[in-house]
C-alpha cells in the first residue's frame, strides 16, 4: 500500500506538538497531538487494510501486524526508562508493559494513549471480515455505542472515554478517501484556515480545552478538518520534502522515546530546547537502529501477507481527476479489445507460412 505523504507529515508533526507539550508543560496547546494521532490513526487502519476486509481469515495477521506494530518499541523504551530511573515497583512494571495501569498512568506516561489504541484495534478486528463500508460504519456504532453506555455507566471503564470517538470519526474520513471523495483547491484552503483557528481558539480556553467533549470540538473536530484539507486537496509540495517523511516515518519511535529524556532532564527551563531537540534525534535514531529491522523481521515471519479478500477497487492509490478517469475506462476498453482479440485469434483454423 503506498504512503500517503501528507498523513506521513502530519504523524511527524503530530509527534512534534506532543514532544514541545512535555518539554514545555506551559504549551497545552501540544496535546493536540494526541487528537490527530487518533483521526490518522482511524483513517489509516481503513486505508491499510482496504484489501483486508470481506475475509475472516484475515483477523490475525490484521490484530499481528497491530501487536508487532505497538509493543517491540513501547517495550523496549519502557525498559531503557527502568533501567535509566530505577524500578519502583515489580508489578507496575508488568502492568505498565501491557498497558493495564488505566485509570492511572503507564510508567512511560505517553502509553495511556496506546491503551485507546488497542482497544480501537481489537473492535476494528472484529468486523473486518465485512466489506469495507459494512465495516466501518459497524466500527463506529460500536464506540458511539460503547461511549454511549459509558455515559449511562461511569463504572464501564476508561475506555469509554468520547476520546475513542476520534478514532472513528478518522475511520469515516478513510473510508470517503477510500471511495473516492476528494476536496476542490478552495475549499480545501477553507478546512486548513477553519482547522488551524480553531486549534488557535482553544488556547484561550486555557485548561479547559483539554476537558472531555471540549477537546473533542476543540481539538479532534479542527484536527479532521486538517487531515481532509491536506489529504483531500491538493498535494502540498511542502509536506513531501524528505524532513517531513522521515519524521512521519519515526513518529511512534519518536512518541514513545522522547518521554525517557524528558524525564531525564526534567525540563528545566534552560534545557527545554535541548529536551526537544535531543527527543527528536533519539527518536530518529531509535527508528534506524531498532523499530525500522524489528517491524521488517517479525513483520516477514509473523504476519505474513494477508489472505486475499474479496475484490475490491482500491481508490486510495487512484487519482480522481476527469482526465485520470478518461485514462482509466480508455485502458480498460484496450484491455477489453485485445482480450477479446486473442480470443477470436485462439479459436481461428491454424494456418502454415510458406516456406516454412
Amino acid at each position: 500500500m503506498n504512503k500517503i505523504g501528507a498523513i506521513q507529515a502530519l504523524r511527524g508533526l503530530a509527534a512534534i506538538f506532543v514532544v514541545i507539550r512535555h518539554s514545555w508543560w506551559s504549551f497545552r496547546l501540544g496535546g493536540s497531538g494526541v487528537d490527530l494521532f487518533f483521526i490518522i490513526s482511524g483513517f489509516t487502519m481503513v486505508y491499510a487494510s482496504q484489501n483486508m476486509f470481506g475475509s475472516a481469515k484475515n483477523t490475525y495477521t490484521f490484530i499481528a501486524r497491530r501487536f508487532i506494530r505497538i509493543f517491540p518499541a513501547y517495550w523496549t523504551a519502557t525498559i531503557i526508562l527502568v533501567l535509566l530511573l530505577g524500578l519502583p515497583d515489580f508489578s507496575y512494571l508488568i502492568r505498565s508493559l501491557f498497558l493495564v495501569t488505566l485509570p492511572e498512568l503507564p510508567m512511560l506516561a505517553p502509553g495511556w494513549t496506546l491503551s485507546f489504541e488497542l482497544c480501537f484495534y481489537l473492535i476494528f478486528a472484529m468486523f473486518i471480515f465485512l466489506p469495507m463500508a459494512g465495516a466501518v460504519f459497524a466500527v463506529v456504532s460500536a464506540l458511539l455505542l460503547l461511549v454511549f453506555v459509558g455515559q449511562l455507566i461511569p463504572s464501564v471503564g476508561y475506555y469509554a472515554s468520547p476520546l475513542v470517538l476520534e478514532f472513528g470519526l478518522g475511520s469515516l474520513i478513510g473510508l470517503a478517501f477510500c471511495k473516492g471523495a476528494r476536496v476542490r483547491k478552495w475549499p480545501a484552503m477553507i478546512l486548513l484556515l477553519a482547522g488551524l483557528a480553531g486549534l488557535a481558539a482553544s488556547v484561550s480556553l486555557g485548561e479547559l480545552a483539554d476537558k472531555i467533549w471540549l477537546r473533542q470540538i476543540w481539538w479532534g473536530l479542527p484536527s479532521a478538518c486538517i487531515v481532509i484539507a491536506l489529504v483531500f486537496g491538493p498535494e502540498i509540495k511542502l509536506l513531501q520534502h524528505t524532513i517531513f517523511q522521515e519524521l512521519g516515518d519515526a513518529s511512534y519511535s519518536i512518541y514513545v522515546t522522547h518521554w525517557i529524556i524528558v524525564k531525564g532532564f526534567h525540563s528545566a527551563p534552560y534545557h527545554r530546547p535541548a529536551t526537544f531537540l535531543m527527543s527528536i534525534f533519539a527518536g530518529v535514531g531509535f527508528y534506524y537502529v531498532f523499530e525500522k529491522p524489528v517491524l521488517q523481521f517479525l513483520r516477514a515471519r509473523l504476519a505474513p501477507s494477508f489472505a486475499k479478500a474479496p475484490a475490491e477497487p482500491v481508490y486510495g492509490a487512484l487519482s480522481t481527476s476527469p482526465a485520470a478517469k478518461d485514462a482509466l475506462s480508455a485502458a480498460t476498453t484496450i484491455s477489453r479489445d485485445v482480450h477479446h482479440a486473442a480470443i477470436v485469434q485462439k479459436a481461428a483454423p491454424a494456418t502454415t507460412s510458406v516456406g516454412a
